[in-house]
């Protein structure tokens, strides 16, 4: 190979400088045209169709109500409480148009029985790097471990398709607690709840001081629908504070309100008369105004309560004929209407 020497250039700085740039030019092009992937901004899409979801033929809903249609189901592990969220549309520069219009939100705690929520307007997306979403709508604490989101319109063309969806959740409380009572003639504690979740079972606990706890027993959460549960003890166990503590999957604990119990000795309260047939005269030697009252039917449902304001009489005449329980800080008394 020949080598030839060349002399030195007086401009060879600007030479330099002027490779340096045309380098930088053309890193610069070669970036320019390639498909962008990602953005450095977080709330930004992508303009690329794979990083989006579209759907061009429908299928049977996952809720029949919704028939065959498109649709998207989000499992989100367990029970969750939902709040503010942002939408993204479908942002792709050719398919812009398949971003859905109108679509409809519902909610499920089995992926079975779905409530919905309402029906949300989502704009077209412009198809620009800069494009960040619209904000969604406030699902006010709504409560669920399904999504599911049916498109019922799009901007134009034969599929429906959404970039992205964000939501603001929380794990729901694994329950929620009703109310807490004993039935001193059975020997048990009683507790009502609802919206059994993420629930691995309740401790039923007593204290002598309401300070210092021990536990009497475990009851294992048993089907995800059951809200009434009972645990029986000796009479004498049911005296002093009692109270339930559930117990979650992940081991987190909540407290049940406590209550006082006095099954050894005599009961606070009578009825009378009893039979009845349009009114109940609750007599004791405790005050009565401002107490809660709840009247059970035999079935454990809650058939009327309240607070009393004047005196300590209950008008029942709109009950059906039958056995009751009435239930007065948190003792239960029985009582039947003819």
């Amino acid at each position: 190979m020949k080598t030839t020497n060349l002399p030195a250039k007086k401009n060879s700085g600007y030479d330099s400088l002027f490779s340096v740039l045309l380098w930088l030019l053309l890193v610069m092009l070669s970036l320019w045209a390639r498909p962008v992937k990602a953005q450095n901004a977080p709330d930004r899409i992508s303009t690329n169709k794979e990083d989006a979801w579209m759907s061009c033929t429908p299928s049977q809903n996952p809720n029949p109500a919704r028939g065959v249609s498109h649709w998207i189901r989000y499992d989100l592990g367990f029970e969750r409480q939902l709040n503010n969220s942002t939408f993204w549309n479908i942002n792709h520069p050719s398919h812009v148009n398949s971003g859905i219009r109108e679509m409809a939100i519902d909610i499920s705690s089995d992926g079975t029985t779905w409530n919905h929520l309402g029906n949300f307007i989502l704009d077209k997306a412009n198809a620009s790097g800069f494009y960040s979403g619209v904000d969604g709508p406030d699902f006010n604490n709504a409560t669920g471990r399904y999504l599911l989101f049916t498109a019922l319109s799009n901007h134009g063309g034969p599929c429906y398709g959404l970039a992205e969806i964000r939501i603001e959740a929380a794990q729901a409380l694994p329950v929620d607690f009703v109310d807490v009572w004993t039935d001193c003639d059975k020997g048990e504690i009683l507790w009502h709840v609802t919206n059994q979740s993420h629930n691995s079972g309740f401790y039923v606990q007593q204290s002598s001081d309401g300070v210092d706890w021990n536990d009497l027993g475990f009851v294992p959460s048993l089907t995800h629908g059951l809200d009434r549960y009972s645990y029986r003890v000796s009479r004498e166990s049911l005296d002093g504070y009692l109270r339930i503590m559930q117990a979650d999957l992940n081991g987190t604990r909540k407290a049940s309100k406590v209550i006082q119990a006095n099954c050894s000795g005599s009961s606070l309260f009578e009825i009378r008369p009893n039979p009845t047939t349009d009114i109940i005269t609750v007599e004791g030697n405790l005050a009565l105004e401002g107490e809660h009252y709840s009247i059970y039917d035999v079935n454990g449902r809650v058939v009327k309560a309240g607070t009393f304001t004047s005196g300590s009489s209950i008008p029942v005449s709109g009950l059906a004929p039958g056995i009751y329980v009435i239930s007065i800080r948190d003792v239960l008394l029985k009582f039947v209407v003819k």
